[in-house]
C-alpha cells in the first residue's frame, strides 16, 4: 500500500496541478475517488483533471455526507431503517421535549421548553452529542443541563429505535462499517479536498476511508491549523506548505490581506495593487448594485461569468438584494441556496392549523383568506377520502413556484370563467370580495357553534332586509342586497365544510395520522398545494412517532412552511457563483466579491451552544466543537 501524505495549499488555483503532480507520481491511471465540501468543488476538480492533455475516465465525486448515505443504504435496508431528515430530526427532538415535558423532568429547561425555537436548538445539541459517541452517563456527571441533558438524549434514542430511524450519527456508523467489509471503493486513490472532519464519527469515517485507499492526498486552506492536526493524527505525516506562485497572488496586496487579516498584533503595509479593491456603499441594496457593476466591468475584460463568485456572509439580508440587483443588470446567476419568495401556501397552512388550535377564531381565518389561497372548486368527501397525488421531497414544480411570486403568471394560468357555483365572486388572485367585511357583520367569533349560528343570522337578516327593499320598490338596494347574499351563501358553503374538518382534528396522534389529515386539508384550503405536499413528504419515515399535538407539528413546520425555495438550475456554467463561503471550500474563481464586511457583522459573531455551555461540554467529551473551535472554523 502506498504511503499517505498530507499536502497543505495556500491558494486554490493550485489545486488542479497539485492534484494532477500527485497523481503522476502514482502512475495511476484507473479509478479515483474525490470527495470534496461540495459536489461543485468535486465535480470541478474532476472537470478540470478531464480537461488535461491526458484526461482521466473514473472519477468518482462525493461529499463525504453522500458517500456515508451511499455505503449505509444496504445496511439500513437490512436492518429495516429509515434516514431521517434535518426537519425530521427537529421533529423527534421536539418530541423528546414534549415526553419529558409529560414526565416532569426538564427542571433545568423548564422555563424554555415549551418555546418555539428550543427544538431546533436541542435538535442541534443532540446532532453534537451523538456524533461525539457522548453518552447519558456523561451528561449527568457534567452538572447544570447536564442531567436533564440526559434523559432528553435518552428519549431521542429512545424514539429511534422504537420508530426504526437513523439519524447521520447511525448513518456514519454504518458506513464506517460497510467500509470494514468488501467495499467497491477499497484500493482506490482518495483525495480530500478541503474537507477536515468535524466530528467524532466523521474521524472514524475517514480513518476507515483512509485504511482503505491505496494512496491518499488531502488539500486543506492554509491557516487552517486544527483541519492540519487532525489530518497530521488521521495520515500520520506533517503537512508542507505549498508556495504561492505568481498567479495566485504572490506578495500582492489580496496575499498580504490573507496572511494578515487575523493576526493579532501590528503588521506590515505595502504598496496597493489590483488584485484588491475596496468599496464602500450607503446599504445592502446599494452595495449589492456596487457590486453587480463591477462584475459587468470584469466581464467587459474578458473574465466568464462563471470564475466569479460572490460569497455572502449573511445570506439571509443579502440573497434577495443580490437577486435583484444582477436581475437589473441583467447577470445570470447561479444561487447555491436557490432562490426564495415567500410561499403563500405555507402560510396558508400554517394560518389554519393557528385557527385550529385558538379554537377556529375567525381573525385567523380571515387571515388565511387574505393570502389568496382559496380553490376553485370545493372537493367533495369522496375526493377528500381520496390519496392525493404523490409529490416527492424537494420536488418544488416550476408551476408552484412562479404562483408563490409572479401575480401574472397566476392571473394569466387562473382565466377560467367564474359563475355562481364558484367561491371566488367578484375577486382578484383568488381573494374572495368581501368575505372579511361579512365575518366582522356577522360577529363571528370563534368555535364551531358559532360559526354556523352567527353566518346563518346575517343570512336571515339579509334576506329580511331584502324583502323589505323589494316590497319597497327600491330594485337596486334589493339587488345589493341580492349580492350581499350571494357572496355570504358562497362565504358558507366554503368556510363551513373547512371549519368543520378542523373542528373534528383530536388532540394528539401519530405523525401518520397528522400527514394524512394535513394532505387532506390541502387538498380542501389550497389552490396550488405542491410545496406543502412536498415538504410533508420529507416527514414520512416520522409515521409512526407519536402521540404528537397539534401545537407541537405546527412548530416543527413553521420554519420550512413560510418560504418557497426553488432549486439552483443544474448546470452553474456561464452564471456568477452566489452562494456562502463554506459552499465556496474547494472552488476557484478569478474574481471573488465579499459584500457585508462592516464593523459589527463581520467577523461574525460566534456563541456557545445555549444549551451545553463550554465548561460542561470539556466534561462530556474531548470530541465536542467549542467556542474556540468555531472561532478558527469561521476565520
Amino acid at each position: 500500500m502506498s504511503s499517505k501524505r498530507i499536502q497543505e495549499v495556500t491558494q486554490y488555483e493550485s489545486v488542479p496541478a497539485a492534484v494532477e503532480l500527485w497523481l503522476d507520481s502514482l502512475d495511476c491511471p484507473g479509478e479515483i475517488l474525490i470527495l470534496g465540501a461540495t459536489r461543485a468543488a468535486a465535480d470541478e476538480l474532476a472537470r478540470t483533471l478531464s480537461l488535461g492533455a491526458t484526461g482521466r475516465l473514473g472519477l468518482h465525486r462525493w461529499t463525504p455526507a453522500q458517500m456515508a448515505a451511499a455505503l449505509a443504504t444496504p445496511e439500513l435496508a437490512r436492518a429495516g431503517l429509515a434516514p431521517l431528515s434535518r426537519l425530521g430530526l427537529e421533529a423527534l427532538a421536539a418530541r423528546a421535549s414534549y415526553r419529558s415535558r409529560e414526565a416532569d423532568t426538564p427542571g433545568y429547561f423548564a422555563p424554555v421548553s415549551g418555546t418555539p425555537g428550543f427544538s431546533r436548538s436541542l435538535a442541534s445539541t443532540l446532532l453534537d452529542l451523538r456524533l461525539s459517541h457522548a453518552d447519558a452517563d456523561g451528561l449527568t456527571k457534567c452538572g447544570g443541563a447536564g442531567p436533564d441533558l440526559a434523559i432528553l438524549l435518552e428519549l431521542y434514542i429512545q424514539e429511534l429505535q422504537a420508530h426504526s430511524l437513523a439519524d447521520r450519527a447511525t448513518l456514519m456508523e454504518l458506513a464506517d462499517r460497510a467500509l470494514e467489509g468488501d467495499s467497491p471503493w477499497s484500493g482506490l486513490p482518495l483525495v480530500l479536498l478541503d474537507v477536515p472532519p468535524r466530528s467524532r464519527a466523521e474521524f472514524r469515517f475517514y480513518r476507515s476511508l483512509v485504511e482503505g485507499s491505496s494512496a491518499t492526498l488531502s488539500l486543506i486552506l492554509s491557516g487552517d491549523e486544527p483541519g492540519a492536526e487532525v489530518f497530521r493524527t488521521l495520515l500520520e505525516i506533517a503537512p508542507s506548505a505549498a508556495t504561492p506562485g505568481e498567479k495566485a497572488g504572490g506578495g500582492a496586496a489580496l496575499s498580504r490581506i490573507r496572511k494578515n487579516l487575523f493576526a493579532a498584533g501590528d503588521v506590515a503595509g505595502g504598496p496597493l495593487d489590483p488584485s484588491f479593491r475596496l468599496l464602500s456603499a450607503l446599504g445592502e441594496g446599494h452595495e449589492c448594485v456596487e457590486i453587480a457593476r463591477s462584475l459587468l466591468e470584469e466581464s467587459k475584460r474578458g473574465t466568464p461569468f462563471d470564475q466569479m463568485a460572490v460569497l455572502l456572509r449573511h445570506p439571509e439580508t443579502y440573497q434577495p438584494q443580490m437577486e435583484e440587483a444582477l436581475a437589473r443588470a441583467g447577470i445570470p446567476g447561479y444561487f447555491s441556496r436557490g432562490i426564495s419568495r415567500p410561499d403563500p401556501a405555507g402560510r396558508a397552512l400554517l394560518t389554519l392549523l393557528k385557527c385550529a388550535e385558538e379554537g377556529l377564531t375567525a381573525s385567523r381565518f380571515a387571515e388565511y383568506l387574505s393570502l389568496g389561497q382559496v380553490p376553485r372548486d370545493h372537493p367533495s368527501p369522496e375526493q377528500l377520502e381520496q390519496e392525493p397525488s404523490w409529490v416527492g421531497p424537494g420536488e418544488n414544480l416550476e408551476m408552484s413556484f412562479k404562483s408563490g411570486g409572479d401575480a401574472a403568471a397566476l392571473a394569466e394560468g387562473d382565466s377560467d370563467p367564474v359563475d355562481d357555483r364558484s367561491p371566488v365572486i367578484a375577486g382578484t388572485l383568488r381573494t374572495p370580495a368581501h368575505w372579511e367585511r361579512l365575518l366582522v357583520d356577522a360577529a363571528v367569533i370563534g368555535g364551531r357553534d358559532r360559526w354556523e349560528s352567527r353566518l346563518g343570522g346575517l343570512e336571515t337578516d339579509l334576506i329580511s332586509k331584502q324583502r323589505r327593499r323589494e316590497a319597497e320598490g327600491n330594485e337596486a338596494a334589493g339587488q345589493a342586497l341580492q349580492n350581499r347574499l350571494d357572496r355570504l351563501r358562497n362565504l358558507r358553503g366554503f368556510a363551513l365544510p373547512s371549519i368543520e374538518y378542523l373542528g373534528d382534528w383530536p388532540h394528539q396522534q401519530n405523525w401518520r395520522a397528522w400527514l394524512d389529515r394535513l394532505r387532506q386539508l390541502c387538498a380542501l384550503a389550497l389552490h396550488r398545494p405542491e410545496t406543502v405536499l412536498s415538504l410533508l413528504a420529507e416527514l414520512e419515515p416520522m409515521g409512526q412517532v407519536g402521540p404528537v399535538t397539534l401545537t407541537e407539528v405546527r412548530e416543527v413546520l413553521s420554519q420550512r412552511l413560510g418560504v418557497l425555495r426553488r432549486d439552483p438550475p443544474e448546470r452553474p456554467y456561464g452564471r456568477i457563483f452566489v452562494g456562502t463561503p463554506q459552499e465556496a471550500c474547494g472552488r476557484s474563481f478569478q474574481v471573488v466579491c465579499l459584500p457585508g464586511l462592516s464593523e459589527g457583522i463581520f467577523p461574525r459573531k460566534a456563541c456557545e451552544d445555549p444549551l451545553l455551555l463550554d465548561p460542561r461540554r470539556r466534561r462530556v467529551s474531548a470530541h465536542l466543537p467549542l467556542l474556540a473551535d468555531k472561532i478558527q472554523e469561521e476565520r
